[in-house]
């Protein structure tokens, strides 16, 4: 992300992605809560980031995907990303835990740059 943000690309994350991270940032990064709401406010002042609101239709579309999908073990936060940026022809995300590589897109994290 710290090289995205360094060579101005922009970045596009959802409310579904901000509330995973509140409900497992404290664990998963080692964070106080304090810290993880001082994280959360750093993200929302990125230059060049969009926070995209998954809508209800969207939301209701990614529950019949997944359920359409019942060999992968795909989120719904996962399924409203992929939605996203089939939408926006993003082929590339921060992510990898391989989901996203399985719905066909390319996961930058511990990739060589």
């Amino acid at each position: 992300m710290a090289q995205a943000v360094k060579e101005g690309r922009p970045l596009i994350t959802t409310n579904y992605v901000i509330t995973e991270f509140v409900g497992n940032g404290c664990k998963k990064c080692h964070l106080t809560r304090e810290g993880l709401f001082k994280a959360i406010s750093e993200i929302g002042k990125l230059r060049r980031i969009e926070i995209v609101h998954i809508s209800a239709e969207i939301h209701n579309e990614e529950i019949v995907y997944l359920r359409n999908r019942p060999d992968e073990t795909w989120s719904l936060v996962d399924a409203t990303n992929f939605h996203i940026m089939r939408e926006r022809g993003i082929i590339e995300a921060l992510a990898k835990d391989g989901h996203f590589t399985q719905a066909g897109f390319i996961e930058r994290l511990n990739t060589p740059s």
